[in-house]
């Protein structure tokens, strides 16, 4: 009898154990994620989401592809992953634009606040603008003056309606100065570089990232960096507060989400592997490189921040009078 009652009581035990493990939720990740980037190759979004990738390719022993879905100022993207099944598998590199595109657009395929859930931030850059290389503008003065003589004719380009760092930047700027520019959306930061290079433009507005290598290489011109201070790769660039616009600081932040019904066992595994890749010297020195400030931090700071982004965005768009189709 005692035999039997031990017998029993194992097989129990087991029982128990097989109902345990039908219950734990699945391994994460068991086979390849992809990271959507809503912008074109070669531009900030991208580089940061392929650097991220590779890091949580280590960190979590999985694939992290990397694709672009270009267009609509980050809304096809963005309206894809939405869209996704919320497995963990179908990743969007967020930037501040998701928070300004409800504002911004008249309609969209998809709810930037409702459809996506923000999951760990990776980094962000403080935004600078630039001129070409052969502009007779030397300073935020010059530009000012040269627009103010040929209004509405000058133009700005940007990597797409409603890129914070380049579009509504320079929305901000051009508000502040009370100057008339037009503006010349691309379908990523890189090929209005390109452009800006070629003199075909007379200003862009983009992050310091983007920025970054042309200034190095002295295919363009930096007349003013949004940011509380000088950056310690372009020191002689003033920022725009000491050109004597003190209310134009903005940036951008990359971060990434997922369709908002994401389970909470991939949200902890996520920001858990970007948290422990920002602590690696090998993404540390690649974001020092890429001249971008490491974030990190929990899911709930990085969700209160895009909130409030929301909100700051609104009032902005609102005020600048934009509205998009």
């Amino acid at each position: 009898m005692t035999i039997l009652k031990a017998a029993l009581c194992g097989l129990s035990l087991v029982a128990a154990a097989h109902a345990q493990a039908a219950s734990d939720p699945p391994k994460y990740p068991s086979r390849a994620v992809t990271i959507i980037v809503p912008y074109a190759p070669g531009g900030a979004v991208d580089v940061i989401a392929r650097t991220t990738g590779e890091a949580l390719s280590r960190q979590l022993h999985q694939t992290f592809i990397v694709e672009n879905r270009p267009g609509a100022g980050g809304n096809i993207a963005s309206a894809y992953v939405a869209r996704a099944t919320a497995d963990g598998y179908t990743l969007l590199m967020g930037e501040p634009s998701r928070a300004a595109a409800g504002s911004l657009y008249k309609e969209l395929q998809y709810d930037p606040v409702r459809g996506l859930k923000p999951i760990a931030l990776v980094g962000s850059a403080p935004s600078v603008l630039l001129v070409p290389t052969d502009s007779p503008a030397k300073s935020l003065n010059d530009l000012v003056q040269m627009a103010q003589k040929k209004p509405g004719e000058l133009t700005y380009g940007h990597g797409g309606n409603g890129t914070t760092s380049e579009h509504l930047a320079s929305e901000m700027f051009l508000g502040q100065a009370k100057i008339q520019m037009i503006s010349v959306p691309y379908s990523g930061g890189a090929a209005a570089m390109t452009d800006l290079m070629g003199g075909r433009l007379n200003m862009v507005t983009t992050n310091m990232l983007n920025a970054a290598p042309h200034l190095q290489g002295n295919r363009m011109r930096a007349l003013a960096v949004a940011d509380t201070r000088r950056s310690p790769m372009f020191p002689d660039v003033p920022t725009f507060a000491e050109a004597g616009y003190p209310k134009m600081e903005v940036g951008v932040w990359w971060g990434l989400m997922a369709p908002a019904a994401v389970p909470q066992n991939v949200v902890d595994t996520l920001n858990r592997a970007v948290n422990d890749a920002l602590k690696t010297p090998e993404l540390q020195a690649r974001l020092k490189a890429l001249n971008a400030t490491p974030l990190g931090g929990d899911q709930p700071a990085f969700q209160a921040r895009f909130d409030s982004e929301v909100q700051q965005w609104a009032t902005i768009i609102k005020q600048a009078g934009l509205q998009l189709q």
